[in-house]
């Protein structure tokens, strides 16, 4: 609807950048809502007049008096935030390995000992093109990453360690989705085996409310020349 279109008892009226509604024969029994804008979490000012119209039969025809506008009266109405679970977080495929025993074993990553540190956003699906995001485009949200149940010995570099006195898989780091490309996950030399961890995805509204967790689990494969004549490929 545009400025001046009416329907119903509903007639919308622009001035400038502010908008008005006019509902004629407005009644309280009526359940009117205020629905604000997608994603908006900030607080609404709006002001409410009031005007009556007294309708009564004279010498047989019906007159109507209509009474002046009521001081306006400021409202302020409230709306809070509503996180937005994140997009772009379903980790990469994984390879499926049968051992020397006949077991299958699925591993999202599989690098040989001593070949550098493990992107943590490689084990991502397409984070170049599509990293994890807020779907709110409005700049409200922010989401986190917190890297945890990483074995002794392995260590976690581009993100904030939560507590410098914890030790093994209770240390945990956080990072800003946004800087997920830049962490990575350091193996201990010479090291080789499976290692298993989980990424935790929450997404933060800037007036203090929480999407729920979701958790990643991770499963690598951490191997060397040698080892590799012990499995074969499931195709």
């Amino acid at each position: 609807m545009a400025s001046g279109d009416s329907l119903g008892n509903f007639t919308i009226v622009q001035n400038g950048a502010e908008w008005s509604l006019q509902i004629d024969d407005y009644s309280n029994a009526t359940d009117f809502k205020f629905i604000p804008v997608h994603d908006l979490n900030e607080d609404v000012d709006i002001q409410i007049e009031g005007r009556s119209n007294d309708t009564a039969m004279v010498n047989g025809s019906s007159v109507t008096d209509t009474g002046s506008w009521s001081s306006p009266l400021d409202m302020t109405i409230k709306v809070t935030g509503d996180a937005d679970e994140a997009i772009n977080k379903d980790p990469v495929d994984t390879t499926s390995i049968e051992d020397a025993d006949g077991v299958t074993h699925d591993y999202h990553a599989i690098v040989q000992e001593d070949s550098g540190a493990i992107s943590l956003s490689g084990l991502l699906k397409d984070q170049v093109a599509n990293p994890i995001q807020s779907v709110d485009g409005d700049g409200s949200e922010t989401v986190f990453v917190t890297i945890t149940h990483v074995p002794d010995g392995f260590d976690i570099t581009g993100a904030t360690l939560l507590d410098a006195s914890a030790t093994g898989e209770a240390r945990e780091w956080v990072v800003e989705s946004s800087e997920l490309s830049g962490v990575s996950m350091t193996v201990p030399t010479h090291y080789s085996g499976e290692v298993d961890f989980e990424l935790k995805v929450q997404t933060y509204e800037n007036d203090g409310d929480k999407s729920v967790v979701d958790t990643i689990p991770f499963n690598l494969l951490i191997t060397y020349a040698e080892h590799r004549s012990m499995y074969s490929y499931v195709l």
